[in-house]
């Protein structure tokens, strides 16, 4: 038994070496217009005859088969120098995922920095492919300056946020932190 993916047609040239060989596929008694694009399931014949005049036919049931979901297409933010593992922001548990990035491939999907439109192509067991799109934004981080270090004497209590440009951020202090 072969599958076919929903939606997409089958070639029953890729199941049989054939080579050298004349053939002819059937399906239903009748001949198979396009064995090379086969849109539908069900059973078909094969037969093939050599050179010297010797037949051998063989059956094939081409079965239906589901393709993996995906979900829609997601874009995520990361600040620079963070590391993000694309694999978790969609479901591919049994699949097997391959990512690219402006058509080229990426090997290690656990442990991207770079910012882009990632492609995610994800295929069951059965060949059957799905596709989805991660847009990843990289935002650069705040930089607020140096370490500093201020020597306290019998003077009133410094204001910290005078000593770093922190407008606009969420800044939780801590001491020996």
């Amino acid at each position: 038994t072969s599958y076919i993916c929903a939606g997409e047609p089958f070639n029953l040239y890729t199941v049989y070496d054939t080579t050298g060989l004349s053939s002819s596929w059937t399906s239903g008694g009748l001949p198979v217009p396009n064995p090379a694009a086969v849109p539908t399931t069900g059973l078909y014949q094969l037969i093939v005859q050599s050179a010297k005049g010797c037949a051998d036919t063989v059956k094939l049931n081409l079965g239906n088969a589901s393709n993996p979901v995906l979900g829609p297409d997601k874009s995520a933010n990361i600040c620079n120098g963070q590391v993000v593992d694309r694999n978790t922001y969609f479901a591919i548990g049994g699949l097997t995922p391959r990512w690219s990035l402006g058509g080229i491939p990426v090997n290690r999907p656990d442990s991207v920095t770079q910012g882009g439109t990632y492609q995610l192509v994800a295929f069951n067991p059965s060949g059957c492919s799905d596709t989805a799109l991660l847009q990843l934004t990289v935002n650069p981080s705040p930089n607020v300056g140096n370490d500093t270090v201020i020597a306290l004497c019998a003077s009133p209590v410094p204001n910290l946020t005078t000593l770093f440009s922190v407008s606009g951020l969420t800044v939780p202090w801590k001491i020996n932190g």
